[in-house]
This record gives C-alpha cells, sequence and structure tokens, in this order.
C-alpha cells in the first residue's frame, strides 16, 4: 500500500480560497470533506460516501467494464467544446459556463458535491484528463475537488472492489456562480506578456514538440512560444502504472533545473491545446502553492490560428 502524507490539506484551501475570490471568507462545508487537492486512496476507501467520484474516459464504454463504486461518468470528449469566437473557430478550448452547467448536471453532479476526480490512472496521460477537469471546476468556482492519486489503477492496486454493468443515471443541480479569469490567460494575454520581466511561459509538450520536430495537425506552426522553457508534462507522474504524481519537492527540484524560476511573478503553463499542461498546473498552483501559476487555454493552438504571432522552430534553416 503507498501511503502519502497530504501536509498541504486544509490550510492550504484556505488559503487558496482568500487569493482566488479576493476576500477572506470561511471554507464551504463540502471543501471540509477533502483533506486537500490530492487524495490517496486509503483516505478515499474511508471517505467514498461522503464525496462523488468523477470517472473521466477517453473510451466511454469501458467504464460499465469496472469503476470505483458510486463513480459517475465524464466523457473526456465532452469537457472543452469547439467554439466561434470573434469569428474565429477555436478547437477544445472552456466551454460556455452554460455548457459545463449542463455537463456536471448530467453526470449527476451537485452544487454542494464534494468530488474527488479519478481516471484509469494508468499513464500520466490519463492524469492530464483529470487535472484538465478540477481546473476546470476551479475556474467555474466549485472548489470542492481533488485528484485521486494514480487513479483508478491505485484503487485496484491496493484491493479496491470495482463495479461493473450500466450505472444509474441520475441528474445533479450543479450551477456555475461566478468564473475565474486569474486562473487563465489567452492569447492577446501571453502576447502582451512576451518578454516581459517577471513572466515565465513553460513549455509542457514532450521534447520533440517543443523543437519543431513534431506537430499536432490542429497547431499551425511547428516550435514554440518565444523564450518558453520545456518541462514535458510525463515528468510530473511515476513511469510505471498506477501513475502517482512525484513529490512536490522532487518536482520542484526537477523544474528549477530545467529552467523554473518559482519566485516569478506569473507562471504560464501551455501545451498544444491547454490539456496536458493542466497537470503542471495543478502542481505548480495546487501542490507547491504557486498562486500565480496560470494555464493557457487554447495554448499552441489558439497561438498559431494567427500566422503574424512568433514562433521559435530551432531546427528551422
Amino acid at each position: 500500500m503507498r501511503l502519502r502524507i497530504l501536509s498541504f490539506a486544509m490550510p492550504m484551501s484556505v488559503v487558496a480560497v482568500c487569493i482566488v475570490t479576493g476576500v477572506a471568507g470561511p471554507v464551504s462545508a463540502a471543501e471540509q470533506r477533502l483533506p486537500g487537492p490530492l487524495v490517496d486512496v486509503a483516505w478515499l476507501q474511508q471517505h467514498l460516501d461522503d464525496v462523488v467520484v468523477l470517472d473521466v474516459r477517453r473510451d466511454p464504454d469501458q467504464f460499465a467494464e469496472g469503476r470505483i463504486p458510486g463513480a459517475r461518468l465524464l466523457d473526456w470528449s465532452a469537457v472543452r467544446d469547439d467554439r466561434i469566437i470573434d469569428g474565429v473557430e477555436f478547437q477544445m478550448i472552456l466551454p460556455e459556463p452554460a455548457t459545463f452547467e449542463g455537463l456536471m448536471q448530467a453526470a449527476g453532479v451537485d452544487s454542494g458535491d464534494a468530488i474527488v476526480v479519478t481516471s484509469p490512472g494508468k499513464a500520466a496521460a490519463d492524469v492530464t484528463v483529470a487535472a484538465r477537469v478540477l481546473w476546470q471546476l476551479k475556474y467555474f468556482g466549485h472548489d470542492a475537488v481533488a485528484l485521486l492519486d494514480g487513479g483508478t489503477a491505485a484503487w485496484t492496486g491496493e484491493g479496491g472492489a470495482l463495479e461493473t454493468g450500466e450505472a444509474a443515471s441520475t441528474e445533479g443541480d450543479f450551477r456555475v456562480l461566478t468564473e475565474r479569469p486569474e486562473l487563465l490567460v489567452e492569447s492577446q494575454g501571453v502576447l502582451d506578456r512576451l518578454g516581459a520581466e517577471g513572466v515565465q511561459l513553460i513549455d509542457n509538450r514532450p521534447q520533440p514538440f517543443f523543437l519543431g520536430l513534431e506537430q499536432e495537425d490542429y497547431v499551425y506552426a511547428p516550435g514554440h512560444i518565444p523564450g518558453a522553457i520545456n518541462i514535458p508534462f510525463t515528468l510530473n507522474t511515476e513511469v510505471s502504472a498506477p501513475a502517482f504524481i512525484r513529490e512536490p519537492d522532487d518536482l520542484l527540484a526537477a523544474y528549477r533545473t530545467l529552467g523554473l524560476d518559482p519566485a516569478a511573478e506569473e507562471l504560464i503553463a501551455y501545451c498544444n491545446s491547454g490539456h496536458v499542461s493542466a497537470l503542471t498546473w495543478f502542481v505548480l498552483h495546487e501542490l507547491m502553492g504557486l498562486e500565480q501559476a496560470r494555464l493557457y487555454d487554447g495554448s499552441m493552438h489558439a497561438w498559431t490560428l494567427d500566422e503574424t504571432r512568433p514562433v521559435i522552430n530551432p531546427l528551422a534553416p
């Protein structure tokens, strides 16, 4: 059994609430049911009846084959949305508040629920989808949310039983009460910050993408945003399944080696679409307590929609 001390626990939650909202206030009853932004299997086994487990799946058909008892399904393909903004078509970005509200309601989530987000947990890529869901919940004002360390792979690895078959359908009353733009940065904001002192861009893609050797079809120029450092998202978890998140102190040391300045006034994480960078945002903001961390929604996809924005391709002739 993997034992982990969640030293960031409740005091961290109180600090985060004050910083994000701008005012000091009491922690909600739902937040009090969670020990911090990351929970382990031992804790969840003891508190399964006190939380809603939200299971994010790339393949929803696998949900019926085995899930944590009582878990609610969230289809990854529905988490983000394609939208036209000011005449520009964006793929896989933050949905409208009403769309996200409907998604949570369809999953059976209530506004007063404490949520534990899980994924298959077999690799870092699994953890990233859970982290993106957590970031969106936080963005839309729901603070009572944590990740299950190691996901469902950790649950079964530590003897947890799985539920199979069709899950009961229920409708929730989840409501979006606010939006938190301080957790997000968009393309113009990145452009305005290029070269600014105290601002650090963090490219979380694998190195071949950073260097321009590989390119997704929805990204329209190879390479990276000028001034960015490269911290691949796979660094954040252990290599073998379950994909446990590495200890924050170890990650901070590794990040520093790769060029991170944790004292920077603003830390902007990005990737190809704002998906895998959500895991690095989670580590920076939630585990390390670096409240200046923000996520670039749309990331290289959004950046390269405008060919006048600069892109560094180190291998270009």
